[in-house]
């Protein structure tokens, strides 16, 4: 099938879902108010539906006051009993499979996935290619590379349902499954290999790959890890049909999306908003990026920690996000800060400003306190001791500030890498080796603030 055939059938079957987001969009009250319905029918069966008398009949406010704030510990027990074979946990139709995330406030968390958890997924996905045919109709001229990661091995083997990464094909809609073959690049099979296998399998297809018309990464330095300065100066005289990049542009992406984008002058920026392992909070519309109203509930507080009815939004002011969906997260504590922009229609489009705790995240590894302390702990780092995130070196990557004139840097290296996405970024180059500065107790070097001494991040 030719791709610009392919990419045809792919904007017609998405017209009706853009369709109905258009009208979301005008009416995002109703709109939620529906979702949550949908939401509620599936938890029917489940432990946390009877648990919390919860029945597709409950108003917006009933559901939040029936509800606890999930956190993660929360959803560590329900995935923890998922694991050692307990049914219908979170809703009442089978887990599929448990999805690792970061684990940014803890230990990695688990996401379930389910039917209709993927088919939640696949609505966003559809939703953002119909965005970029409108935006971008050139890219019916080529391929896409569709940026994967090297397969990692599971520390849960006696789990009683699969954990680890579903194929990409399992967040797209029938129709888009079976085109998909005729569009990317670099064949989802190629996310089976490991190392250095996976690495120089994808540079081979992607130097090859002189019809690439989309780039769709999630960190802009995902393309810098892979190839060096001069190589992506030759991807740019191979890349003559490019004509977008889709990859994460708010927050600490910002200068690395822009400096992306300027190797390649012929393609234009499609920022991906707020897309995450737990769920899809914005999507790119329109040259908007409004709440994904069809991609779960959402709700909000300030950054005191109170809730903010979503009427009660005001541009200018940020929130943290709670989200629930059909992957059985309810009223789910992100941990991510978003600001109101603006508004499309009468729903309001979020920025993404960063994570609202101490959270490191030079190319999406999320390091966080928790984690840090804890990987210390593993490598008999004790004492006063700090890791620094060092932004100005290519790749970037931490630095281990210590009194202790010989840590165990190995140990520290396999403690961190609990964190998939910390693991994936050090086997892309993404991120550099740890490194260590050694200094006297009564010295504090000028990237260490004094008033931070108690905490073991210096972000």
């Amino acid at each position: 099938m030719r791709p610009s055939f392919a990419w045809r059938i792919w904007q017609v079957t998405g017209r009706s879902l853009s369709k109905r987001y258009d009208r979301a969009l005008h009416t995002p009250t109703l709109a939620r108010a529906r979702v949550l319905q949908a939401i509620l029918r599936h938890t029917q069966g489940s432990h946390f539906a009877s648990q919390h008398g919860l029945h597709s009949g409950l108003r917006p406010a009933d559901f939040a006051e029936r509800v606890p704030i999930m956190d993660a510990a929360a959803l560590a027990l329900a995935t923890t009993a998922i694991r050692a074979g307990a049914k219908n946990v979170l809703f009442g139709s089978p887990t599929e499979r448990l999805v690792p995330t970061s684990g940014s406030t803890g230990p990695a968390k688990l996401i379930p996935m389910c039917a209709a958890s993927r088919r939640e997924y696949a609505q966003a996905v559809t939703l953002w290619g119909a965005d970029l045919l409108r935006c971008a109709p050139g890219i019916r001229q080529g391929r896409a590379y569709i940026a994967t990661s090297p397969a990692l091995d599971s520390p849960y083997n006696d789990a009683a349902v699969p954990v680890g990464y579903a194929e990409d094909e399992a967040y797209l809609g029938p129709i888009e499954r079976r085109i998909l073959g005729s569009l990317i690049v670099v064949p989802t099979t190629v996310a089976q290999l490991r190392g250095a296998a996976w690495r120089e399998t994808v540079r081979q297809r992607l130097f090859d790959a002189t019809d690439l018309s989309l780039l769709s990464l999630w960190h802009p330095g995902y393309l810098a890890a892979l190839f060096d300065a001069n190589e992506c100066a030759q991807l740019a005289g191979r890349w003559s049909k490019l004509k977008v990049i889709s990859c994460w542009a708010d927050g600490a992406c910002r200068t690395a999306a822009e400096q992306l984008c300027a190797r390649f002058p012929g393609a234009r920026l499609h920022a991906k908003g707020l897309w995450l392992t737990e769920g899809v909070v914005t999507i790119p519309w329109r040259g908007h990026h409004p709440l994904a109203l069809l991609n779960g509930y959402h709700e909000f507080e300030d950054e005191s920690g109170t809730a903010v009815p979503f009427e009660s939004l005001q541009k200018g002011a940020r929130y943290r996000v709670l989200l629930t969906n059909f992957a059985g997260l309810y009223r789910y504590r992100l941990g991510d800060l978003v600001e109101v922009t603006d508004y499309l229609h009468a729903t309001p489009c979020l920025r993404w400003v960063g994570r609202a705790d101490s959270v490191a995240d030079l190319c999406g590894e999320k390091l966080s306190e928790a984690q840090i302390e804890r990987a210390f702990a593993r490598a008999g780092i004790t004492g006063d001791a700090h890791l620094v995130p060092v932004r100005d070196t290519q790749p970037p990557a931490y630095q281990l500030v210590t009194s202790d004139s010989t840590p165990d840097i190995a140990a520290l290296e396999a403690a961190l890498q609990d964190n998939p996405h910390y693991r994936w970024a050090r086997q892309l180059g993404q991120l550099g080796p740890i490194t260590h500065c050694h200094r006297k107790t009564d010295a504090t070097p000028s990237s260490v603030h004094p008033h931070r001494k108690s905490s073991r991040l210096v972000p």
